[in-house]
């Protein structure tokens, strides 16, 4: 089965989906992905894919910093939590596939951008704290 997908009428999927995902899903994730990157700014590109529907998410231009697009049809969704209209930013390695060592959300994409590196610099302040002031230890070196 591939995961490449087919455009059949309306119907934009792959047969490895098997999710009669649609070409108006598929052109709504791409605008609202292009959005995200314009808002912010300069070298951010969008990446659409595909999962039992389609998904938009932004990456900075050192493809360290992944922001996902809620909801991708555009109107917001009434959950048990209330509704979900927001962006989720993800910090890590430039060649992590999906998400990264830090998440977090924000309802502008910005938002999210600095509320995920704030988080990464608190866990990184803290990592310092926890390590000042010990004596650096070799061990008992192995023969080689």
């Amino acid at each position: 089965m591939s995961w490449k997908a087919k455009r059949n009428g309306n119907i934009y999927c792959a047969p490895a989906c098997g999710g009669k995902c649609t070409w108006e899903m598929y052109l709504k994730a791409k605008e609202r992905g292009e959005h995200c990157a314009r808002e912010l700014g300069k070298g951010w590109t969008v990446r659409v894919s595909e999962n039992l529907g389609w998904y938009a998410t932004v990456l900075s231009p050192c493809r360290r910093i992944k922001v996902s697009v809620h909801p991708v049809t555009g109107v917001p969704v009434e959950t048990l939590m209330g509704t979900l209209n927001t962006y989720t930013a993800f910090l890590g390695d430039a060649d992590d596939i999906a998400g990264g060592t830090w998440a977090e959300h924000g309802d502008t994409p910005a938002e999210a951008v600095n509320a995920v590196v704030a988080t990464a610099r608190a866990a990184l302040s803290k990592m310092n704290a926890r390590i000042h002031g010990l004596p650096y230890w070799k061990g008992k070196q192995r023969a080689s």
